[in-house]
């Protein structure tokens, strides 16, 4: 929430089982365990995913709108895998669309067609 100067204090956070989520926004339904979460940074295995707008399933998989991916742990990383379509899949992978190698925000001629990235521990950070 704004603090009287207009500054934003605190974001909210989502714990389930061993699950942490820290983003700017949180909707979430506690009978159906869906949600939606904006503004999101997760350490997902040994990677780090960045999102705008992530869809949570109730079986714990996450669909991502506009995502990176990166092993850099910067807060805003140096490099990256951006794709307008992630899902992850806990304890298993996290699959990508299309997408461009970025490195210093700048796009590369490096394109994929899909991704397939390790997730072998789920671990939620910020």
């Amino acid at each position: 929430m704004p603090d009287s100067s207009g500054k934003i204090v605190g974001v909210p956070v989502f714990k389930q089982n061993t699950d942490e989520v820290k983003a700017a926004t949180i909707l979430y339904n506690f009978e159906s365990k869906k949600g939606e979460i904006s503004g999101i940074v997760t350490r997902q295995g040994e990677g780090y995913i960045l999102g705008d707008t992530v869809i949570k399933t109730a079986g714990d998989d996450y669909f991502i709108k506009s995502g990176r991916y990166t092993t850099c742990d910067a807060e805003e990383p140096h490099f990256y895998i951006k794709s307008d379509k992630l899902k992850v899949i806990k304890n298993k992978q996290v699959v990508t669309g299309p997408a461009n190698l970025y490195i210093e925000g700048i796009p590369t001629p490096l394109a994929i067609p899909f991704g397939f990235f390790p997730n072998k521990r789920a671990e939620v950070q910020v």
